[in-house]
């Protein structure tokens, strides 16, 4: 592994399959009618700001270091709504490990498509586990919770017949 492998996968690739990441969740916020849809890929203070529409993204000066997104909506969002949004992101990072898996093979001869391939596997995967990180919860735990308030409204509509 040369340093200009490591370069390119940190600055690129990965902020890259972030962002895939990241329009997996959006595309759900679409779906459920949010008004406002917020973008940011990496830490740090705005380098590029672009508004379309409703959707707001920045690409900060850390770029390189993750991101997120965030959505309001003008009603309240179902359990289920909540869970397939989060779910949206890792499935994502999924399909594309699959579809580059499919193109290249388990054994790229090409560095950067191998990183490309096991990074949106470990983010698909790192993203359903449930924690909670200085206050932001993890795609897993977000659907966990939308699960158990699924099981306790169930249980509650259940006792009230």
């Amino acid at each position: 592994m040369s340093l200009i492998d490591i370069v390119l996968f940190l600055f690129i690739i990965a902020p890259i399959i972030t962002l895939i990441h990241e329009f997996g969740h959006v595309s759900g916020s679409f779906v459920y009618k949010a008004t406002h849809i917020f973008i940011h890929i990496g830490r740090g203070a705005p380098i590029i700001k672009k508004k379309i529409g409703y959707l707001q993204f920045n690409i900060n000066s850390l770029y390189m270091l993750g991101g997120g997104s965030n959505y309001h909506f003008n009603h309240d969002l179902l359990p289920y709504q909540r869970a397939l949004i989060a779910f949206l992101g890792p499935l994502f990072n999924f399909i594309v490990f699959l579809m580059l898996l499919f193109l290249f093979g388990i054994h790229s001869d090409y560095l950067l498509i191998s990183l490309a391939i096991w990074f949106n596997l470990w983010l698909a995967i790192v993203n359903m586990i449930p924690f909670q990180w200085k206050n932001k919860a993890s795609d897993g735990l977000v659907i966990w919770d939308a699960i158990k308030d699924i099981y306790t409204n169930y249980k509650m509509n259940k006792v009230d017949k």
